[in-house]
């Protein structure tokens, strides 16, 4: 988990020390799950499902959410419609930085 790993370094660094650490909530989807119904081509179940997953973050009381797999993204539009809570595209994040 890197991705992990950064996000608690990156934190450290911006309130300047490593004895407060950032309130992370993780909704781990079964991403083959996810990889069979896009086989399939159910590409609205794909949406519900992630976005599902979406739902529980916002009730847990979660500001946004990310997703860390590129594959979720080609749906992106469509899982956001899903949810209310807002979501970090890491495609537009990466153009922006390129």
């Amino acid at each position: 988990m890197n991705y992990y790993s950064a996000i608690i370094k990156q934190y450290q660094e911006r309130v300047g020390t490593d004895k407060e650490l950032p309130r992370i909530t993780i909704e781990s989807i079964n991403m083959y799950h996810m990889f069979r119904l896009l086989d399939a081509q159910q590409y609205d179940k794909v949406a519900g499902y992630v976005g599902a997953a979406a739902n529980n973050l916002l009730k847990a009381g979660c500001d946004f959410g990310l997703m860390c797999g590129n594959t979720p993204h080609l749906l992106f539009d469509q899982i956001q419609a899903r949810t209310d809570l807002p979501l970090l595209s890491i495609v537009e994040t990466a153009v922006a930085a390129a």
